[in-house]
């Protein structure tokens, strides 16, 4: 199910994930939870793992 991000907080954060390719309106497919919490999730054909620190500061809404 594509999910676009909407919000990110923490300017440190922010930074990382636009680096990831994760911006504001950006694609996300999520492919599997880790067994930390996490969840790795497919951004314009790369994986990218995300921590549940930074999954906690992500705001995403379903894309329709």
């Amino acid at each position: 199910m594509p999910l676009v991000l909407q919000d990110a907080t923490g300017a440190g954060t922010i930074r990382r994930l636009a680096a990831l390719g994760l911006r504001r309106g950006a694609e996300v497919t999520l492919l599997h939870n880790t067994s930390g919490g996490g969840r790795v999730a497919l951004v314009g054909g790369t994986r990218v793992a995300l921590g549940p620190g930074v999954l906690k500061q992500v705001q995403v809404e379903v894309a329709s």
